[in-house]
């Protein structure tokens, strides 16, 4: 939704409900007058708030992602630098456990030529 559309919105229903409690509510004409100065005030600087809170969240927002761009290649890249090096250091663990198997299979292998020779 469109933040004019959204921001209309807002308005004509803070509009039309004070609106309706005002007629609905039993006072004198001036009293009326009075209810409804106030409540014109009221909701202009209802609507001067939102849309100055509206642009610091959409500042925010636009900074956030200003940091995210920047920030993004260098994490992308540390992590990337962090998976090599985890790589490398695992390589001489990977060697071990490889001739292990390795050895485990020579083994079962001669078990099972012996369990044939004698069986």
């Amino acid at each position: 939704m469109k933040r004019s559309n959204w921001l209309a919105g807002f308005l004509v229903g803070g509009v039309a409900g004070a609106i309706t409690t005002l007629l609905t509510t039993p006072s004198s004409g001036k009293d009326v007058k009075k209810n409804m100065l106030k409540t014109k005030d009221f909701m202009k600087e209802t609507a001067k708030e939102f849309i100055s809170n509206t642009e610091q969240v959409k500042q925010a927002v636009t900074h956030f992602i200003q940091e995210g761009k920047t920030a993004f290649p260098q994490i992308s890249k540390e992590i990337k630098e962090s998976i090599e090096l985890w790589q490398k250091s695992i390589q001489p663990n990977k060697k071990a456990i490889e001739e292990g198997i390795h050895n485990v299979q020579i083994s079962i292998q001669n078990l099972e030529e012996t369990t044939k020779k004698n069986g």
